[in-house]
């Protein structure tokens, strides 16, 4: 078993907020970090405050929900139906 070490490194400088990785797999990045990165841009660059469920909530990501699930063969219904289905 690979013990887990964070990485902290200034490659991973996210608008001015280092962004720490473990290298255990590699690939998991700080969701803490990337959320601090995404609020200090937002109040530098004026971007309004959106949370992951205003963005699940609209339309054109629920669409691409519905054609990445149905390339996969995960569902079988249309895209009216899916719509339909999300909406209860």
């Amino acid at each position: 078993m690979k013990t887990n070490v964070v990485m902290k490194s200034a490659d991973r400088n996210l608008f001015g907020v280092i962004i720490k990785q473990n290298t255990k797999n590699g690939q998991s990045l700080s969701v803490t970090d990337l959320m601090k990165a995404y609020q200090t841009a937002r109040f530098e660059y004026g971007w309004s405050n959106r949370q992951v469920e205003d963005i699940v909530k609209t339309k054109p990501f629920q669409e691409r929900v519905y054609h990445l699930l149905n390339e996969r063969g995960v569902i079988k219904m249309n895209i009216i139906s899916f719509m339909q289905f999300i909406e209860k």
